[in-house]
């Protein structure tokens, strides 16, 4: 498997605001911005990619009063992942992510790239291998996650893949056998000299830790795709 760079805009990440892993739990950046439009708190939207963004150990989108810089209006939760734009956003409701309107405003997105499929279904017309309408939403209405270098998103089944976060240990040491073959196939610098992944956890991993290791699940036949990062 490989991966496409989405943007080729030069060093837009740099030029972007958010969070990244060491920085996951706060805004630093965070600005409060004085808004004449509030909206009651409500349910917020629902992400088909990123099933758990609400969660706390997520770190993505927290409950913060603060405005949206993108409809103005105060919901009670604010996304604070990287956004990919040339312009410097920091605070952006889920609302606005999950409708398109902060895309359509900044031509952002909010995550790095999606991997693409060495066995691309043709039907799709997409490079990454899934429905273009899947990689719109993927990349333009779905949160990002924290990571140490940037957000790609797994496939599978011509389809993308769930984020679940970080793996944890147990998880991770007992993955099914195929699993496994896909993990060692797609990072075989990380565990080749590991006979087994209980000895490879035991040695050099732990959730959040400076080698990060996320946890997607196909939507289709449930296989766990994993994706390594690094600081």
């Amino acid at each position: 498997m490989t991966s496409l760079r989405f943007n080729d805009k030069e060093d837009i990440r740099h030029l972007s605001c958010g969070a990244s892993r060491g920085h996951s739990s706060s805004f630093l950046n965070a600005k409060r911005y004085e808004s004449s439009i509030s909206m009651p708190h409500q349910d917020p939207p629902r992400f088909t990619y990123h099933p758990r963004a609400y969660e706390a150990d997520m770190d993505v989108i927290q409950r913060l009063d603060l405005a949206c810089e993108c409809c103005g209006q105060t919901p009670g939760w604010i996304y604070s992942g990287t956004v990919y734009s040339v312009h410097g956003v920091d605070n952006v409701c889920p609302w606005c992510i999950a409708d398109g309107s902060a895309h359509r405003k900044w031509n952002a997105s909010f995550c790095q790239d999606i991997e693409a499929d060495s066995n691309p279904d043709a039907r799709h017309g997409s490079a990454y291998g899934v429905a273009p309408e899947v990689v719109d939403e993927v990349m333009h209405r779905t949160p990002g996650y924290t990571s140490w270098q940037g957000a790609i998103w797994r496939t599978h089944c011509g389809d993308v893949c769930e984020f679940h976060g970080d793996i944890s240990a147990e998880e991770l040491s007992t993955l099914t056998p195929a699993s496994e073959a896909l993990f060692r196939a797609d990072f075989p610098w990380l565990a080749e000299d590991e006979p087994s992944l209980a000895e490879f956890v035991e040695r050099r991993y732990a959730p959040k830790g400076d080698l990060s290791i996320y946890k997607f699940v196909c939507r289709h036949c449930g296989i766990v795709r994993l994706h390594a990062d690094m600081s």
